[in-house]
């Protein structure tokens, strides 16, 4: 399944949008036209890849419009941990749907480049997780729902952790220390 993203809007300026008091640049960036946003992006990706090495303090002067106003803002808002929650939001309160958020890191081959390294591609482990729209992605929230409810009022096992002290088991290293 393919999922339409637009990755100016979807990533970088609805989440910008979120914020409490959105950067200045923002309306700039949405006044213009479609033609110079695309200018605007590619002069900077140019600066950040040839001279920056991906830094933005170290790009050269140029021509980027609100591009680098609005790329610090959304530094800043990663730094303060906001923007997780901006592109994982799906207008649901118990969303599981990660698909946004994977595909932002994705963009690129930083992650890829990682995840090689360590040989935990899907190639090389024979293992993959699927994101997005799958059957069974609610299935541990339904689990651990039915769990808590139904736990309770099960003769016995209740009881369970007393008569077995598995727990204090697992949790020695944490108790001996005390």
């Amino acid at each position: 399944m393919r999922l339409p993203v637009d990755t100016a809007n979807d990533f970088v300026i609805d989440p910008l949008r979120m914020l409490l008091t959105p950067p200045r640049a923002l309306p700039q960036w949405s006044s213009a036209a479609p033609g110079q946003r695309v200018k605007w992006a590619a002069a900077f990706t140019a600066a950040l890849s040839a001279a920056a090495k991906g830094d933005p303090a170290l790009a050269a002067a140029g021509e980027y419009g609100p591009v680098p106003a609005l790329t610090g803002a959304l530094l800043v808002m990663a730094a303060h941990g906001n923007l997780d929650g901006a592109l994982h939001n799906g207008e649901q309160p118990y969303n599981q749907d990660y698909t946004p958020t994977i595909l932002f890191l994705g963009d690129g081959s930083y992650f890829q480049g990682l995840a090689a390294t360590a040989h935990l591609t899907g190639d090389q482990w024979g293992v993959m997780n699927e994101t997005g729209n799958t059957l069974g992605s609610n299935a541990d929230m339904l689990v651990v729902s039915s769990m808590l409810v139904l736990l309770p009022s099960i003769p016995g096992l209740r009881s369970f952790p007393r008569k077995i002290p598995i727990n204090r088991l697992i949790w020695r290293d944490y108790y001996g220390r005390g």
